[in-house]
């Protein structure tokens, strides 16, 4: 179960990143709180990615 759940994640990291190229990185935070189909782990999870990306794009 634990790698299902480890490849799942992985999919939706993989995913992320070409919603923040489509998107943009400001606007994904949106369209994940939104997504009906992805758990609140998971959206949190990816949250704390996209917050790590918009704290050291500047950087």
């Amino acid at each position: 179960m634990m790698t299902l759940d480890k490849n799942r994640f992985q999919l939706l990291k993989a995913n992320l990143e070409k919603l923040i190229a489509t998107v943009g990185l400001a606007n994904v935070s949106d369209y994940i709180v939104s997504d009906k189909t992805i758990s609140e782990i998971e959206k949190t999870s990816l949250l704390f990615l996209v917050e790590n990306k918009l704290a050291y794009k500047d950087i």
